[in-house]
């Protein structure tokens, strides 16, 4: 699936925070993101293609979509992984200042 190695992501929680951070946030846009591009699909009626659609074709797409939501979220891709990434950091901050 779209999860690289969570147990990785909670072993460089303590050596590397700042990449762990980057990583679940990257992972998470692609998450959000393969989210939103299947549920665009959805939108489009089944009976619109030009072809009859099996079940390879819906193998393809939902594959196409995960490789997609990859790309997103490893590049600039929607801007959520920044933000998120941000918001953690805000949040440890605020824990080694005590909730100030």
């Amino acid at each position: 699936m779209i999860l690289n190695n969570v147990d990785a992501l909670v072993g460089m929680q303590t050596s590397n925070p700042t990449r762990a951070k980057k990583e679940a946030s990257q992972q998470f846009e692609s998450i959000f993101a393969y989210q939103m591009l299947k549920s665009m699909a959805d939108t489009v009626p089944e009976d619109e293609g030009i072809m009859e659609e099996d079940s390879g074709a819906k193998l393809y797409k939902d594959m196409f979509y995960m490789e997609a939501s990859k790309t997103i979220g490893q590049g600039e891709g929607l801007g959520i992984a920044r933000i998120v990434q941000d918001q953690l950091q805000q949040i440890d901050k605020a824990k080694l200042t005590g909730g100030r």
